[in-house]
This record gives structure tokens, C-alpha cells and sequence, in this order.
């Protein structure tokens, strides 16, 4: 999230020298509403949206008023969705990965280190953030299973922390990784394995690096969130409980991943099949 920070605000501060505008904290909202309506012609909704929060999180770590909650900003930004929609544009999503893909890669790995790393991180439902936070103390057992605790994430920026459910099978392989490279609690539980970088951390692109090389071109880190999403709506698992696993802040993401499963069990669907039509 800082390097989305970083990027959006340059890109604002860049744009006020381009326009002539002074740039002065805090914000304008209008000033903040023409900066969404310039960029809806060459960015995408997700890209402005990215860009607009970055410029909020700024005030907020300033102790300054948000610009972002604004209505004209608010309406900006509903003006480039609606654009985006007459253009044809579609929001991009991530290509699930279902667990045929990952037990599928698990099988042809094999018990060389690296190979014990790359099998453990695929249960979790964690962001790539999130995962190479991770420290070996915070994967534990719990009951028969175990549980990922993770001290911050995307939607928890103050840092109260949350747990994630791993499965007692994928805790087994954290389990054999840890004790194959010789980690102590505290050290990070995803590490490279260069000796040059003991003590260091796998990063974000070093996750989505793994992911393409061991399943597929077609993959990226957040693969694995959408698919579990997918699949547990499949299995009837309400939305509500799908974003608590994920650590989704509500469940319009995970309502959104799952769509083409709930027209499957719309009105119109269930009456086509007491019809016999479908």
C-alpha cells in the first residue's frame, strides 16, 4: 500500500504543476474532483480510485481534513465509473485458482527446499502483503487445524490485527518448511534463498513470481483469494462469512467475485428449474 501512496500522490502533484495549480495541504475537494475527471480519459476506475485514496490516507496520517468523503469528489469518481461502463470497459479480475490448480502443483513439487517453501503459502486467503509479513510465531495450531495471525492488512491500518484459518493439511507443510530451513519464531516465515538474504523477507513480487512459475502465466498473487471466494460460495457459504475469511471489510468483494454463482440461484433460475427448463 505505500508504494500505491507514493504513486498516487506524485501523480497529483504532478498534475497540479501540469495545470498551473499550486499544490497546498490540504486538498481542495474541487481541486480533487478536476484531478478524477482529467485522468478518466487515460486510467481505469480501479486505477483512479487507487490514486484518490492514496490522496485521503496522506491527510489522514497529517491529521487533516479528508478530501475524498466530499461530494464533489464523490460524484467525480461516480462519473468515471459510468464513463468507463459506456466505453465497454470491464473491471479486471484475477484468475481464480481452484483447487484442482493447486493440488495439482502440489503433487509435482518435491522436498528440496525451495520446493518446501512454494508449497506452504496457498491456504490462507492472505494478499501477498500480507503473507510475506508473516513471521514463523504467527502460524499456530489450533484445535486440529491452525490459525495465521495477521497483524495488519489492507483493510486494518491501525493494526488491531485478525486471524486466518489454515487447514491442518497446509499447516503440516508450513510446518516441514520451517523446520527444513531452520527458522526460529521470530524470523520471517517466507524467506529467499539466497544465504546473502538470510533474515530477510520474500516481497509481493517475489509471490506473484511464484505463483506464475508453479501454476501458470495466468495466475497472480490474488488468484488465490478469488478462488477461494468462488469456491466457498459454491459450497453455500454466505458472502458475510466468505469476507470474514478473507479479511474483507464488507461483503460487496466477495459478492462481486461470486456474481455468476448467484445468478445461478436467482428467482429466475430457481424457476426455470421447478419448469423443467433448465
Amino acid at each position: 500500500m505505500l508504494i500505491n501512496n507514493g504513486v498516487g500522490v506524485r501523480a497529483f502533484v504532478r498534475w497540479c504543476d501540469e495545470k498551473g495549480i499550486l499544490y497546498l495541504l490540504p486538498v481542495a475537494p474541487r481541486t480533487l474532483a478536476a484531478f478524477v475527471d482529467d485522468l478518466a480519459e487515460r486510467l481505469t476506475p480501479a486505477t483512479i480510485k487507487t490514486y484518490v485514496a492514496a490522496i485521503n490516507r496522506m491527510h489522514r496520517d497529517l491529521d487533516l481534513p479528508l478530501p475524498a468523503g466530499a461530494g464533489v469528489v464523490i460524484l467525480a469518481q461516480k462519473r468515471t465509473r459510468r464513463a468507463a461502463v459506456e466505453k465497454g470497459h470491464r473491471p479486471k479480475q484475477a484468475t481464480p485458482m481452484r483447487r484442482a490448480h493447486i493440488d495439482g502443483t502440489l503433487e509435482r513439487m518435491g522436498t528440496s527446499l525451495m520446493d518446501l517453501r512454494d508449497a506452504a503459502p496457498y491456504d490462507t486467503l492472505c494478499r501477498a502483503a500480507e503473507l510475506v509479513a508473516l513471521h514463523v510465531a504467527d502460524v499456530r495450531s489450533q484445535g486440529g487445524d491452525a490459525v495465521a495471525y495477521v497483524a495488519r492488512s489492507k483493510t486494518d491500518q491501525e493494526g488491531d490485527g485478525d486471524f486466518r484459518f489454515v487447514a491442518r493439511y497446509t499447516f503440516e507443510r508450513v510446518r516441514a518448511w520451517v523446520k527444513a530451513a531452520g527458522l526460529d519464531d521470530d524470523d520471517p516465515l517466507f524467506v529467499p534463498m539466497s544465504r546473502n538474504d538470510r533474515g530477510k523477507r520474500l516481497t509481493r513480487r517475489d509471490v506473484a513470481r511464484i505463483y506464475k512459475r508453479r501454476v501458470g502465466e495466468d495466475f497472480s498473487a490474488h488468484s488465490t483469494r478469488v478462488s477461494a471466494a468462488v469456491e466457498q460460495r459454491a459450497a453455500g457459504v454466505p458472502t458475510g462469512l466468505i469476507a470474514q475469511a478473507g479479511g474483507w471489510k464488507g461483503d460487496a468483494i466477495p459478492a462481486r467475485y461470486t456474481r455468476h454463482i448467484s445468478a445461478q440461484e436467482s428467482g429466475a433460475a430457481i424457476l426455470a428449474r421447478r419448469q423443467g427448463r433448465a
